[in-house]
């Protein structure tokens, strides 16, 4: 008996080699590994893209990193602020609508559509009618509320009304709802819709991807330095900015180190910054694919992961670079205020902090950097179990295949 066919839409979705994967790439990849028919859909260009693809009809399909990604052609922009952005967003979703005609021989059974970007509901809400699919809405950050909070956007907006509008809608029409966010229920709550459809999906990590082991004490008998790494988008929600202050306190020990691995919008500030207060302990350090990433991390003593203080985060976080720091088997600095959701504590592989106090950080980083090696060690080893056992996308494909069957 043939497996059904299941389409997986996601404006932003990437595959490692043209971007940066993330879980609906992976639900694909390993859902195909598992003999489904399987497609990921996604616009092109957009600005989470390494490189330009070049395309030359509306819509193509090429297999990529074992996936069959269909392109769906947008608009070309430079800039992830422009208004070329939000205008792929309607283009994406009445592409998608072409794909009744083009595949309507090999029809899907299961459509999985990822937000950001809501408008691409629409387009996947169409398409389920016509095809008569299964519909299952994911949630990777709550727009717009996160436009709102985050964003400093105006509820009264009209693009804001005009996404609250389709973001109630998603979750009455869809057979289900899943998300990364542990707590998401309560926002369902709030706009009283039935918490019965929601299904807690974290992000996590392919195995697959990650380097030969190397313990501590062989990588630091090459480095003199304690070095404290970060991996991501420098940009304000990231709390970059406290990392740095804690830099600043730390200035005077002189065998730790900073490295900051990424790009963003924030960077130039971030730079003045360390330039202003001659920070010579803090060293940023180019963009690394997420196949490379870490190859990188293995060269950390300690890995941060922040976020500004926001009440955005009583529903729940999940950073991507969380858990490719738990696979790195390396003790975490945790500064994010999310109630109900202590991953770090639960792990027994690092330090929870305040998402506002430099002081409380910096002692943190103390903390683990005075530990003897091999208690470093098997903190982090802590971490890389812990991932093992609820992270793997491979244990979190069976939950979305459970919602094909259910």
């Amino acid at each position: 008996m043939n497996k059904p066919e299941v389409w997986f839409i996601n404006h932003y979705a990437s595959t490692p080699s043209c971007g940066f994967g993330g879980r609906t790439y992976y639900f694909a990849k390993e859902l195909s590994k598992r003999g489904y028919q399987v497609k990921l859909i996604i616009c092109n260009p957009h600005h989470l893209l390494r490189d330009a693809i070049p395309q030359n009809s509306s819509i193509e399909e090429r297999l990529i990193d074992d996936v069959n990604v269909v392109f769906l052609k947008g608009i070309q922009y430079q800039s992830a602020h422009s208004l070329f952005r939000i205008i792929n967003w309607f283009v994406f979703s009445v592409r998608l609508r072409l794909l009744h005609k083009r595949y309507r021989d090999t029809p899907p059974n299961f459509i999985f559509c990822s937000s950001p970007s809501l408008i691409s509901f629409e387009g996947a809400y169409y398409l389920s009618k016509k095809f008569k699919s299964r519909l299952i809405f994911d949630v990777r950050d709550i727009w717009p509320m996160t436009l709102i909070e985050l964003g400093g956007k105006s509820p009264k907006n009209p693009l804001i009304r005009v996404m609250s509008l389709i973001e109630r809608r998603a979750y009455l029409k869809s057979d289900y709802i899943t998300s990364n966010l542990k707590n998401f229920d309560l926002h369902l709550g709030e706009l009283q819709i039935d918490k019965s459809k929601f299904r807690w999906i974290p992000n996590g990590f392919d195995r697959s991807e990650l380097y030969k082991d190397i313990s501590s004490s062989e990588r630091e008998s090459g480095h003199k330095n304690f070095v404290v790494g970060y991996t991501g988008t420098f940009g304000l929600a990231n709390a970059i900015d406290l990392m740095l202050e804690a830099a600043l306190l730390l200035k005077n020990h002189k065998d730790i180190m900073f490295k900051l691995v990424g790009e963003g919008r924030e960077l130039p500030a971030m730079q003045s910054f360390c330039k202003l207060h001659n920070l010579t302990n803090v060293e940023f350090l180019d963009f690394v694919p997420k196949n490379k990433i870490h190859e990188t991390l293995r060269d950390f003593d300690v890995l941060m992961v922040g976020a500004m203080k926001s009440s955005l985060y009583k529903y729940g976080v999940s950073p991507n670079k969380l858990f490719d720091y738990f696979a790195a088997g390396k003790p975490i600095i945790y500064y994010i205020d999310s109630p109900n959701f202590n991953p770090i504590k639960d792990a027994d592989c690092g330090i929870e902090v305040s998402s506002s106090d430099c002081e409380e950080l910096s002692e943190a980083i103390l903390q683990i950097k005075n530990m003897p090696i091999d208690e470093r060690t098997k903190m982090g080893l802590r971490g890389r179990e812990y991932a093992n056992k609820n992270f793997d996308y491979s244990i979190l494909t069976d939950k979305v295949e459970a919602l094909i069957y259910d």
